[in-house]
């Protein structure tokens, strides 16, 4: 049992890393497609899980108050501001392949590990 808790933290864990690696990748893509100033260390990730929407949300929060230049416009964000970044929907078996059927899909095949902790559908 001890084992797979520490395998689902760990992978807990390398999701969360990957979406604050998201966040901040996208803030240096920004800067280099428009020309933008963002500086990474005035910005935070932030995610939770907001139950009524069946999905984690993902935003950038400003520490200070800064103004970022945007395609040559001043942008004023205060601390605390958020900039909305991802949301990363969560669905039950069922949730998911009724999606696919309303999409036109119709041979369904789906994987699950054993502990059925998540499903691949092909």
């Amino acid at each position: 049992m001890a084992a797979r808790l520490a395998s689902v933290w760990t992978f807990a864990l390398a999701a969360a890393l990957a979406a604050m690696a998201t966040d901040f990748n996208a803030l240096r893509h920004i800067n280099r497609l428009i020309g933008s100033n963002f500086s990474e260390a005035h910005w935070r990730h932030v995610s939770a899980y907001d139950e009524t929407h069946g999905r984690i949300e993902m935003h950038l929060e400003a520490l200070t108050p800064q103004t970022v230049m945007i395609d040559g416009v001043p942008r004023v964000f205060t601390a605390g501001e958020r900039i909305h970044s991802e949301n990363s929907y969560k669905y039950a078996r069922d949730e998911f392949e009724s999606l696919l059927r309303a999409a036109g899909f119709t041979d369904i095949i789906a994987w699950t590990d054993d502990d059925r902790a998540f499903w691949v559908f092909h």
